[in-house]
């Protein structure tokens, strides 16, 4: 049988075609004669009909497969890779056809064998390779059609043209309002409107959106202009490219991402600079001896806007740092950047990319420590209230309870490992979908767990954001998979565009609130301010005031301002100006401190200023400091607007801002800021009792001084326990269910009642050894430098002298701590004065005593120290 035939049986004499038989055509040929059998095609190849079938090289690639060496035909064909197109056979040479890429996808001519996915609108695709429209330059270099034609620029991510060319004087006018329109929107979005908590909140929730939108999910077209919106709150230099203007390239994003913090960084640092060189100029003083309003506040204030711009700028800056070292091979073996795949890895141009990645990654990872440990730092060392500490991180943790004031850099670490998922994990979007929102969810729980913000509106807002994150993300998948049908894509889009409307509605209405508020509080001030200076020019200077501010502010207003008016002396038409002005010249001189009311028109000017600085001077004065922001400010407000203050109730609000100041301030004993024993009472007192301010208004001084005797040992017995982590209380071994109930019965129960059940309690707990910190018989031993007591000292084995002070001699409530003085009766004898002030439970000693233990408790002499315990 010649080639391209076989005999199926032995002797046979007939010579059977290989496409004879149906199942064999197109798949097999015979290139030799006298064969039993015809040979298979390579895999992925058919002859095709019509071909004598005598040659391999006769099979040709089926349609989706293609040759990945190159060979015009007989050779094994594979499945055509994703993003590529494989006719199988070129209709002009019929011989093997190369892939080439689909639209929307970009391939090396010379290794078709690897399809890379473009950006929106950027791959033509086709035979030709092309690129699309604005971005066909230098085809054999522009890698993925990434960079931009002449003649074009990105807004957004959206391609426009230029006005009139490149470089043109419209693009320029056009360019430079488009960069300040962006500037501006930046400072908006993240800046001025992040000062409010419910901003703050949709913002850090958008940048989480926008690291989401990121991940190659296939998105659906309607959503790409809130994804612009979602990059606007990531502070991301490329949303504007200025393509019209100047070359732009990953390289000048790169260095100008990572230079803007500094940049405005250092602007908010040329006040307090300035500041320093005046005064070193007039006068060199050490740094702890400089005015404090003058130059430390403002510097204060410049590191915190400093950590303010950092924190925003905190995503943008890891991910353009991450980016230059996520590196991606091609079909020909070289590596280059994914996100400027121009740009070859490991190159002399990618060394300095590296050198600025090496010293940025640590700073940005180290970051949110850094700032856990400083606000932790001061909260172990109790001075967040303290001035400095809340003029540069207080807006880190005023939003926050005292708990959680860590949570800014829980957030940042959160951000930190999306943006390392979005960079390394680019090739993977399933992958990166699934940890993003697993992320989500942890996030979400804990936040319900633990509700970290001091307002619950916030908190709200919060939770809100959070669920919409995780159906964000969640989408994902949908667009993602091929087999979800167009329509439910469609409705899909139009159902989250409905949910982002929505909730920013919902936190706006949250954020109207929040600016009612903050502008209430401000009117409150400016609308005391102007009826307390109304009320001065009515007062009698000869009269006595509770308030020293009001009464010196009643006399300097009759010393300097009684029958002025700022605008009397100006005239009120021009015409009488140009007339009177030479007539009036020679009065310039007069003295605007002259009884006598000027008349010229100069004098007058300068008489009007000086009268203005004067009333802007007693309007300073006679301001409000705490007040307004103690009393609910809408309430206050109401009060304020409908009534008119005499003179008696404006003596009385700037006698109550001076006398509370020291109370209801952020650097008060009691402050929300304080994580000391006493505040952590006096706040946990309120919130159970808060009509504990109505009873004092009904209650006699005697009452109010009982309460406060109770309440003040109270607080000393939690202070105690407190200061040593080795005293139990007795409610440390009483069920959490049953604490209520034996509360409530040992202050109804008999005096033997009571102590049967606290000895068999103290029996248990010896038994388990431990040491019980408050007992009804101890006394407090303190220290007194002044007395020299030999017995004494040889009693409490110390160094220093020491006298035994009671609870019952420290308070008027007898009754309440009775024991402690039956108990301590044999130690009274020796005590020559109880000393008075107060204590410190630094050190302690049990040392023996008839019928009781003692608690010494120790302090050094130090002299603020003293005066602070005195004071408590």
């Amino acid at each position: 049988c010649p080639a391209g035939t076989f005999s199926g049986k032995l002797g046979s004499l007939e010579c059977i075609p290989c496409d004879s038989v149906e199942h064999l055509k197109g798949a097999y040929f015979q290139a030799k004669e006298g064969q039993g059998s015809c040979d298979a095609c390579p895999a992925g190849t058919s002859r095709r009909l019509g071909t004598p079938g005598t040659s391999v090289h006769e099979c040709l690639c089926l349609e989706n497969y293609f040759q990945p060496d190159g060979k015009e035909s007989g050779a094994e064909c594979v499945p055509c890779v994703v993003g590529g197109v494989c006719e199988g056979v070129s209709s002009v040479t019929q011989k093997n056809a190369l892939p080439y890429p689909k639209p929307g996808f970009w391939a090396d001519p010379g290794f078709r064998t690897q399809f890379y996915e473009c950006d929106e609108n950027r791959c033509k695709g086709g035979l030709d390779f092309a690129c699309d429209t604005g971005f066909d330059v230098d085809m054999g270099t522009n890698r993925m059609c990434n960079r931009v034609a002449k003649g074009y620029a990105q807004y957004g991510g959206y391609l426009v043209a230029c006005a009139n060319g490149y470089q043109s004087t419209e693009s320029w006018v056009v360019s430079v309002f488009v960069i300040f329109g962006v500037c501006l929107s930046f400072v908006l979005l993240n800046g001025w409107l992040c000062d409010f908590v419910s901003m703050d909140v949709l913002f850090k929730n958008v940048r989480l959106l926008a690291i989401t939108s990121s991940f190659k999910l296939n998105w659906h077209p309607s959503l790409r202009g809130v994804f612009v919106f979602f990059r606007f709150a990531l502070f991301d230099v490329d949303v504007m490219q200025p393509n019209c203007i100047m070359p732009w390239s990953f390289e000048e994003s790169f260095f100008l991402q990572l230079a803007l913090p500094v940049l405005l960084g250092l602007v908010c640092f040329i006040r307090p600079l300035m500041l320093y060189i005046q005064q070193q100029n007039n006068q060199r003083l050490p740094w702890d001896e400089l005015d404090a309003k003058k130059f430390h506040q403002p510097f204060d204030r410049a590191v915190a806007s400093m950590c303010s711009i950092m924190l925003t700028c905190y995503p943008s800056l890891i991910t353009v740092l991450l980016s230059s070292l996520s590196c991606e091979k091609d079909a020909s073996g070289d590596a280059f950047l994914v996100v400027a795949p121009n740009l070859k890895c490991w190159s002399s141009q990618h060394t300095k990319f590296l050198v600025c990645a090496g010293l940025g990654v640590p700073v940005v990872i180290v970051l949110p420590v850094w700032m856990a440990y400083t606000l932790l730092r001061n909260l172990r060392r109790d001075t967040l209230y303290k001035e400095t500490t809340l003029q540069r991180f207080g807006f880190l943790y005023r939003n926050y309870d005292t708990e959680y004031l860590y949570w800014e850099s829980v957030f940042m670490t959160k951000v930190l490992v999306l943006v390392a998922i979005q960079v390394f994990l680019h090739a993977e979007p399933v992958l990166q979908m699934f940890i993003a929102l697993l992320i989500h969810l942890v996030a979400l729980t804990a936040h319900a767990f633990t509700c970290p913000y001091a307002s619950k509106l916030a908190d709200l807002a919060e939770c809100v954001m959070l669920c919409v994150v995780c159906i964000f993300t969640a989408s994902g998948m949908l667009f993602y998979t091929p087999s979800v049908s167009q329509s439910t894509q469609d409705g899909l889009s139009v159902f989250l565009l409905t949910l982002f409307a929505v909730t920013a509605a919902l936190v706006l209405r949250v954020f109207v609130i929040d600016a009612t508020e903050s502008s209430s509080n401000v009117m409150v001030a400016k609308s005391l301010k102007k009826q307390i200076t109304a009320a001065i020019q009515l007062a009698d200077p000869n009269r006595a005031y509770k308030s020293e501010r009001f009464a010196r502010a009643v006399k300097f207003h009759n010393q300097h301002l009684i029958g002025s008016s700022s605008r009397s002396f100006l005239p009120s038409r021009a015409e009488s100006i140009r007339s009177r002005f030479q007539g009036y010249a020679a009065k310039v001189q007069v003295s605007p401190d002259s009884e006598e009311r000027p008349e010229g028109v100069l004098a007058a000017l300068m008489h009007s200023r000086k009268i203005v600085q004067l009333r802007s001077q007693l309007a300073q004065d006679v301001g409000v400091n705490e007040l307004h922001h103690t009393i609910i400010c809408k309430f206050f407000l109401q009060w304020v607007h409908s009534h008119k203050l005499t003179v008696n109730e404006a003596d009385q609000v700037l006698y109550l801002d001076d006398l509370m100041a020291p109370y209801i301030g952020d650097q008060a004993a009691t402050s929300h800021l304080v994580q000391s024993a006493k505040a952590s009472f006096w706040r946990g007192v309120l919130q159970a009792f808060p009509q504990l301010i109505d009873f004092s208004r009904n209650a006699s001084q005697s009452e109010i001084e009982d309460l406060r005797g109770i309440l003040g040992k109270l607080s000393e017995m939690a202070d105690l326990v407190d200061s040593n982590n080795e005293c139990k209380r007795f409610a440390d071994f009483i069920c959490e269910e049953d604490l209520t109930s034996v509360g409530y019965w040992v202050l109804h129960a008999k005096a033997e009642e009571r102590e049967a059940f606290l000895s068999l309690v103290e029996k248990v707990a010896d038994a388990n050894k431990f040491v019980m910190g408050v007992k009804l018989n101890e006394v407090h031993v303190i220290k007194d430098n002044n007395e020299q007591d030999d017995e004494r000292e040889s009693a409490c084995s110390s160094e220093s002298s020491t006298s035994i002070v009671p609870f019952e001699s420290r308070t008027n409530s007898g009754s309440v701590f009775q024991g402690a003085i039956n108990s301590a009766s044999s130690l009274k004898s020796r005590i020559d004065e109880a000393l008075r002030g107060g204590r410190s439970f630094r050190d302690r000693k049990n040392i023996s005593g008839p019928q009781n233990d003692v608690l010494v408790c120790t302090h050094d002499s130090n002299a603020k120290e003293s005066q602070d315990c005195a004071g408590e």
